[in-house]
């Protein structure tokens, strides 16, 4: 027994690490752009460069900032394929498509030289699309804890938000020491290598469920001549079909808008932050006292600090709820949505103040905004990843983050040309406008989850939603079951 607590620690433990690691473009896009422009990426310094044809800092801005928005939109369709490898082979299937493409993208990144391969840091989608899928794909291993599983979801947001410090940590060994950027990516290469090999020997090979008991890694089931794929009885397809009226659940939508208009305004902010608090502090006449890029370097170092701490409290608001609801002898229903409520409520409150504070041109408003970009950049995505994992079957969480994914990045594909006409028409309107579009209509979608967690919706939502209600309150009763015996058993 104390065999199998340990082996449920150390996975959980190499998936902290692993996403640390490996998810650093998610949330350290402004610390990269300072790095790709002292590096001289797209700069009008670079005769030969082939982007040098308009040169102005602010089209190196643009070009470089390109690079985030289309990682973000085309990583719908990259989640996608590895989604179905997920649900229908095996996590252990979709964890080494990752690190095999994690590992050529850091190498191809390594042979990119200003001036001459720009074009070479789109390999930063790769990097994104691998890195991310990584960090979704290792959430089901919260559920190996399954009292804490909101909490430990939280933890893996934490790691990758602290993941955002090691640019800042590269940024420092480019400026202070004789290595190179080449060196940092062929490191990073080999630290990919290394983690998928000793992850292979712990993590277990199969989906993790709320009633899995025991972690078997390939070796395990190699030995004891089971099967490394999911299933052996249906099809891929039959799979998909089956849960297909899951995927139809309203909840999914829910969540696909939070995820589509939170990681619109959190990833089109990061892309102009530099530009935004130059803009600020220029319109303010504080160039004299305040430097805009150690304001934005600060914030870049403070950043993950607040979203550590933020991260883990929806943890602890989603299992106290649950727990406290769980204790009832007759339970209700929609326990899982019900828990959600409150943390939906404060992202989008922090939101709010976001957009009302950003459009003011007052240091301390600006200050106020960093702040709770800080806290968004976090609870969009700790909201979103642990409602998800929460709210619907684990044999679909692959596909239904997948498609979540796809439509956020049909959404985002749209910060593109806002970012670049914002940079070069050197006005902020539009920016504004698009924040609060945003803003009402993440408030205007939450008021899905409470209709339906307190059964005040329509016939047609409450009929399309069952099927995922059923399933659900299968988990809960397990998990009432289990409250009685410690939980490590």
């Amino acid at each position: 027994m104390k065999i199998e607590k340990m082996k449920k620690y150390a996975a959980y433990a190499v998936g902290f690490l692993d996403i640390l690691l490996h998810s650093t473009l998610l949330f350290s896009w402004p610390i990269l752009t300072q790095i790709y422009k002292s590096e001289g990426f797209f700069s009008c310094q670079n005769s030969n460069s082939s982007f040098s044809e308009s040169c102005s800092e602010s089209s190196q801005d643009a070009s470089i900032a390109r690079i985030m928005i289309l990682a973000v939109s085309i990583l719908g369709p990259f989640t996608f394929i590895l989604g179905l490898a997920r649900d229908y082979l095996a996590f252990g299937w979709c964890r080494a498509i990752c690190f095999c493409v994690l590992i050529f993208s850091y190498v191809m990144l390594a042979f990119a030289e200003p001036g001459k391969s720009d074009w070479m840091l789109y390999f930063w989608i790769l990097q994104f699309g691998s890195g991310t899928t990584l960090m979704i794909s290792y959430f089901h291993l919260a559920k190996l804890f399954p009292l804490h599983q909101a909490l430990l979801i939280g933890f893996f947001n934490v790691s990758s938000d602290v993941s955002s410090l090691i640019p800042q940590l590269w940024d420092t060994l480019l400026k202070t020491s004789s290595i190179s950027l080449k060196s940092i990516n062929l490191v990073w290469a080999l630290l990919s290598l290394i983690s998928f090999i000793f992850g292979t020997f712990i993590l277990p090979w199969h989906n993790v469920e709320v009633q899995t008991k025991s972690v078997e890694t390939v070796f395990d089931l190699k030995t004891k001549k089971k099967s490394l794929l999911n299933s052996n009885e249906e099809s891929v397809f039959q799979q998909f079909k089956n849960n297909l009226k899951f995927l139809k659940s309203p909840i999914l939508v829910f969540y696909g808008s939070s995820l589509i208009f939170g990681n619109f305004a959190v990833t089109c902010t990061l892309s102009l932050t530099n530009f935004i608090v130059e803009k600020k502090i220029s319109k303010l006449n504080l160039t004299e006292i305040y430097d805009p890029e150690e304001i934005v370097s600060k914030f870049n170092l403070i950043r993950p600090i607040i979203a550590a701490i933020a991260a883990p409290v929806i943890g602890v608001m989603v299992d106290f709820v649950r727990k406290h609801i769980l204790k009832k002898s007759n339970l209700p229903d929609h326990i899982d949505l019900r828990s959600m409520i409150l943390p939906y409520f404060l992202m989008t409150f922090s939101s709010l103040i976001f957009a009302l504070t950003i459009s003011i041109d007052n240091f301390f408003c600006l200050a106020i905004a960093l702040t709770c970009l800080s806290l968004n950049s976090t609870w969009v995505y700790v909201v979103y990843t642990t409602g998800m994992e929460i709210n619907l079957p684990g044999q679909t969480i692959g596909i239904a983050f997948a498609l979540c994914e796809i439509l956020g990045s049909v959404f985002a594909f749209i910060a593109d040309p806002i970012a670049v006409f914002v940079l070069e028409q050197d006005n902020l309107e539009l920016f504004y406008a698009s924040i609060w579009s945003t803003t009402f209509l993440m408030i205007l979608f939450g008021l899905l989850l409470p209709s339906i967690a307190f059964d005040k919706t329509c016939d047609c939502l409450r009929k399309i939603d069952e099927p995922r209600k059923r399933e659900i309150e299968k988990q809960f009763k397990n998990e009432n079951k289990e409250e009685k015996i410690p939980l490590d058993s």
